[in-house]
């Protein structure tokens, strides 16, 4: 599915770190600047990556309380949409009506009073029928179309926070290299509007 992917792509880091160290000729104390100066960047990072977390876990919020007010209200919509839109049944609808005075001017019991009643009885469940099939092609129709908008504004929200949380990750990456510290992410999960997605956080240890 469409949302399993993008949780399989989601690189994100709200960092897990393990750091390697490289001394080769480093004073201990200058080694031991790099690891408070990493620290500090992981800190940073994280803050901003937890910042971006909770935006996103507030737009889709939203997102998700739109989309249940709207499927709680387009029934209503749908029965506007319905009587203006179909005029073949509104004129079944006439017809059954004319069949019905015309039943009115003919002596209960006679066969053109069965016949025609049978008319009636028939055109009546004609309509009825296609009211129900209609009704029911439409309700799903708009249901589809809410759903589709839904997941779209998800998809954006989702995909944005794992663009700048990866953009945020990868820099955190090269910026400890070039204090002879080695990266490593974990993975853990965050609910984003009802969906579970893998994101990478920050627990830092030195080897």
């Amino acid at each position: 599915m469409k949302g399993e992917c993008i949780m399989k792509k989601l690189l994100m880091a709200f960092f897990s770190m393990v750091m390697v160290f490289s001394f080769f000729g480093f004073k201990v104390q200058a080694a031991e600047n790099n690891v408070d100066k990493v620290n500090q960047m992981i800190e940073k990072t994280n803050k901003e990556i937890d910042f971006e977390i909770q935006k996103a876990i507030t737009q889709a919020n939203m997102v998700v309380f739109r989309y249940n007010c709207e499927k709680a209200l387009f029934a209503g919509e749908i029965d506007i949409n319905y009587t203006n839109a179909n005029i073949d049944r509104l004129n079944e609808v006439i017809n059954v009506l004319n069949m019905e005075k015309n039943l009115q001017a003919l002596n209960v019991g006679s066969k053109e009073y069965s016949d025609l009643q049978k008319n009636v009885e028939d055109a009546i469940t004609k309509v009825n029928s296609k009211s129900e099939t209609l009704f029911s092609a439409q309700r799903q129709e708009v249901l589809n179309r809410l759903t589709l908008r839904f997941n779209n504004d998800l998809d954006k929200i989702i995909n944005h926070l794992v663009d700048v949380t990866n953009q945020k990750a990868a820099k955190l990456i090269e910026e400890a290299k070039k204090y002879g510290v080695e990266v490593y992410s974990e993975w853990i999960e965050v609910e984003i509007g009802g969906r579970v997605v893998l994101v990478d956080p920050c627990r830092s240890r030195s080897a």
